[in-house]
């Protein structure tokens, strides 16, 4: 039989091992999980990389073939944004070309409407039948450009 020194010297070397094995058994798991964890990463790191690609408008937007899902998505998002601002240039150009139109349209009756008026002002002793004729030509020039506004 054994004496009770040897047990406890075979007990203490039994717990060691299992302490032993537990701090194994820990660190394969932190390790495991370290890679698993940083694999796992890679592809949120990938997507943010293409949506920095998306902000700075650079070229291409490439992503590892097991993201080719979301790279086709981002890459629709940049053409759809690219397609917005294009459309707002144009919309921006055909805003200033309508004012433009509009200036036009409404400055050459007023400049006609003005030259009349100035005519009538400059020459008081105009006979009578010419006032009314630029009178009349004034208020047609007048409410032609008014009709022209609606």
């Amino acid at each position: 039989m054994k004496s009770n020194k040897q047990i406890n010297m075979n007990y203490a070397k039994l717990r060691m091992e299992v302490i032993i094995m537990l701090i194994a058994i820990s660190a394969f798991f932190l390790i495991f999980f370290y890679f698993s964890l940083s694999w796992f990463t890679k592809y949120f790191n990938e997507v943010n990389a293409g949506i920095d690609a998306l902000i700075k408008d650079e070229a291409d937007i490439k992503l590892s073939p097991e993201m080719s899902s979301m790279e086709q998505k981002l890459v629709f998002v940049k053409q759809t944004l690219q397609k917005r601002e294009l459309e707002v240039q144009l919309s921006e150009q055909n805003k200033r070309d309508l004012v433009m139109y509009l200036a036009h349209d409404i400055k050459t009756p007023l400049t006609s409407v003005i030259g009349y008026l100035s005519l009538l002002h400059e020459a008081p002793d105009m006979p009578k039948e010419q006032k009314e004729n630029y009178t009349k030509i004034t208020l047609r020039k007048g409410v032609s450009s008014g009709e022209s506004d609606q």
